[in-house]
Order: C-alpha cells, then sequence, then structure tokens
C-alpha cells in the first residue's frame, strides 16, 4: 500500500548508504537503513529511487563507519548541485541507529525540508510546482491572523487548486481560511465559513485519503461544529497514517484539550516537541492553551513567554494574568487584544471555541472579563 505523503512537495532522492566499514555483516545493515530512511521520508513526501530521477528535488547521502563495537552514521542533505543544506551524525548500535532513523530522525529532516520549501522553492526558479509554490506562500500568510491575509491566503490556495486539482494540501490550504474566517467573526469573508472548511477539509481527505494532514483539516473543523466523536475519530486516522507528523500531533493535542482530557494533550505536545526542538509559535499557542485548560496559569506565561511573536497568545495572557492577580498587566494585555481585535467581546470569542466542558469555557471568561474586556 502506498505510504501517505505531500504529492506537490520536492522529492528527496535517497541514495544507498555508502559502508566505509570493514566488517562484511554492516554492509547488510547499510541496505537496511537505506530501506528505514526512504520509508521514514516516505510518509512526509515522495522519494525518488535514485539521484537522477530526483529532478526538482533534493538528495540524501549517508555513511556509515565503524570503530569497536560503536557505529557511526552521518547523514547528509544536498541541494543536487553539490550544496549542503543539513546534516546529522548519530552514534550507537545497530539497534538504536535503525530505530533512531526510522523514529525521530526522519522526523526532524521532514521539518527541515519543509522549511526549505518555505525558503528557496518559493522563488519562480525554485524546484517546487507552481501549486506547491502557492501552497507555501498561502501558509505564510494564513498564519499571520488578520483579515487581509487570510483573503490573500485563500486566493492563493484557489489558485492551487485550479493549477492542480488533484493537490490535497491546497484544499487543506482553504480549510484553515475559512475556518480562521469563522473563528474571528470575519464573516463576510464568505458564506458559512464554518460549513466551508469542513466542505475543504473532506476535500483534502477525498484528494489523498492517506495523507495525514488532510484528516487532521477535516478533524480540526467538525470539532469547531462541536462534533467530538467524529474529530477525535479524525485524528486517530491522521496520526495512525502518520504517527510522527509534529503538526498533527499539536492539533490532536487541542482537540483532547478541548474535549477535557489535558493530561493526554500534554503527551502529544511532549511527542512533538521531541520532534521539532525549535517549535512555531503556533505550537506553543496551543500548548498554552491546553496548560490553561489545566489551570496552570504560570505556565501559560512561561510557554507564551517563548513566542516569537506573542500577538495571538494575548488573550490568554489576559486571562492567565489576571487569574494570578497581577491586575495592571491582564488590563495591558486586554488593551493589546483589543487593538488587535476592534470589536472584541468575551461572549462571541468563548461562544466559538471547540470546548466540551462548560467550565473549560467558564475559567476562560472570567478570565478574560477580569483582565477587563468586554
Amino acid at each position: 500500500m502506498r505510504v501517505p505523503f505531500d504529492p506537490s512537495a520536492p522529492p528527496v532522492a535517497v541514495s544507498p548508504v555508502a559502508c566505509l566499514s570493514p566488517e562484511p555483516g554492516d554492509e547488510r545493515l547499510c541496505a537496511d537503513l537505506t530501506a528505514d530512511l526512504v520509508a521514514g521520508l516516505a510518509r512526509y513526501r515522495g522519494v525518488a529511487a535514485t539521484p537522477a530521477r530526483a529532478g526538482r528535488g533534493y538528495l540524501l547521502t549517508g555513511t556509515l563507519r565503524r570503530a569497536g563495537d560503536r557505529l557511526r552514521l552521518l547523514l547528509q542533505l544536498g541541494d543536487g548541485r553539490g550544496g549542503v543544506l543539513w546534516s546529522e551524525r548519530l552514534d550507537g548500535p545497530a539497534g538504536i541507529l535503525r530505530s533512531e532513523v526510522g523514529t525521530t530522525l526522519c522526523a526532524r529532516l521532514a521539518a527541515r525540508l519543509a522549511a526549505l520549501d518555505r525558503g528557496p522553492a518559493v522563488r519562480p526558479d525554485g524546484p517546487a510546482s507552481d501549486a506547491r509554490r502557492l501552497v507555501l506562500l498561502g501558509r505564510a500568510l494564513g498564519w499571520r491572523h488578520t483579515r487581509v491575509a487570510n483573503l490573500a491566503a485563500r486566493r492563493l490556495f484557489a489558485e492551487a487548486t485550479a493549477a492542480d486539482p488533484a493537490c490535497a494540501p491546497a484544499h487543506a490550504g482553504l480549510f484553515r481560511t475559512y475556518l480562521w474566517a469563522w473563528l474571528y467573526g470575519w464573516a463576510e469573508d464568505a458564506a458559512d465559513p464554518l460549513g466551508r472548511a469542513v466542505e475543504a477539509g473532506r476535500a483534502a481527505v477525498d484528494r489523498d485519503p492517506l495523507d495525514a494532514r488532510g484528516h487532521a483539516a477535516l478533524a480540526f473543523a467538525v470539532l469547531h461544529r462541536k462534533e467530538y466523536e467524529a474529530a477525535l475519530a479524525g485524528f486517530a486516522r491522521a496520526t495512525a497514517l502518520n504517527p510522527n507528523d509534529p503538526d498533527v500531533l499539536v492539533e490532536r493535542a487541542a482537540a483532547l484539550a478541548a474535549v477535557g482530557d489535558g493530561a493526554r494533550a500534554l503527551e502529544l505536545h511532549g511527542r512533538a516537541a521531541g520532534l521539532v526542538p525549535e517549535r512555531p509559535d503556533w505550537h506553543l499557542w496551543y500548548l498554552a492553551d491546553t496548560l490553561f485548560a489545566l489551570d496552570r496559569p504560570g505556565e501559560v506565561l512561561a510557554t507564551l513567554g517563548r513566542m516569537g511573536d506573542p500577538t495571538e497568545g494575548r488573550r490568554l495572557l489576559a486571562a492567565s494574568r489576571a487569574r494570578l492577580g497581577e491586575t495592571g498587566a491582564a488590563r495591558a494585555e486586554a488593551r493589546e487584544v483589543l487593538r488587535l481585535q476592534p470589536g472584541f467581546t468575551v461572549e462571541a470569542w468563548t461562544g466559538r471555541l471547540p470546548c466540551r466542558r462548560a467550565w473549560q469555557l467558564e475559567r476562560f471568561a472570567d478570565g478574560l472579563r477580569r483582565a477587563g474586556l468586554p
């Protein structure tokens, strides 16, 4: 069965791991490590069988050396023109090397590839297809959380679906623009934005039933319609397809926190942190949301303090500081919330949150009101 990956991403050509060890048995280990790399990376994107077939993508090479009982695996990701974009060294016995390659290493490499896609691949002369370029540009805009950026992102995702109707990530991108429009009250952006978010999530799954992120998009959409069992089942399917995608783990954690399972949500956040040590702001925002649900406002502040841009953490900052009795600081955060979201009201915001338990919403609403928000 075909393993899931983003079909529009530039592929990675995996060269056989070169055996530089004098031990005859290590040749077999190199073949096994190569197979593990191919299988692990194929969860995230296309994998070309040989460098010659990579064409527009990347080249992964590796060497294995032995020093007594210790093995050393060196991996390098190249741009196909001699440049090195990423490298990593692993030391240990054969079993540890294979375990590390098959799980966390491939996830870390996938995260690095995603970062590369957001950079040079966006250039007109980069390796990405037209649809992929549009998707990457749309993603960068969508996380700005402004109405203007959201509309611009939607146009890019729509262009991507026109360029390649089978591009599941483009439909998943549309889902998020409609979800943000509904959550932030930008209803004039589209009729029934939450319904259209669900439709876009379903379209992503239909285009690629084995794409974990498509299932996560649909699950996150139905979560906001408070279809809790369907959402949890969708996230279970997504993580079964790709248990090492940190973004999917974080969004599944958000769903678990919404239904009141904060302890399991924290466990998933921990797994995601192990896969991507340099966590993006939205990972931290969702982690802080889980910590607030667990009534740990001090840890909420510490977590949001790690965000590069705390804009989307202002609501949680205001509520947490209020619950800690930091009245002046809470009111300062509340003023920032109103500056960033003119017309914000506690009732409208909490009414759109997908929390299953009334006490979760009541705690958040109480903190926001104590901070001085209307």
